[in-house]
């Protein structure tokens, strides 16, 4: 199980719990556009509902992300200020 958590105005808002990594992904990106504007830093690149509904489907499936779909997911890390 997956987490999805958002930091809004120096809040945590929980998001859910999810079956997956890319599932709880998406829910945060649709959470941070919400939150943030269009302009938010996101997991993925903005789909439509059908292209969404699609990699939901295909990733719940699977359990993961397919190998010619990676190319979708950024992947960002910071180092934590000490």
């Amino acid at each position: 199980k997956w987490q999805a958590r958002i930091r809004d105005s120096n809040r945590v808002r929980y998001l859910g719990r999810f079956q997956t990594e890319v599932e709880a992904a998406l829910v945060y990106d649709a959470a941070a556009r919400h939150c943030k504007g269009e302009r938010a830093p996101t997991n993925f690149i903005s789909m439509n509902l059908e292209t969404l509904e699609s990699l939901k489907k295909t990733f719940a499936a699977i359990g993961e992300i397919p190998e010619d779909m990676k190319y979708l997911v950024a992947v960002r890390r910071k180092g934590r200020k000490k």
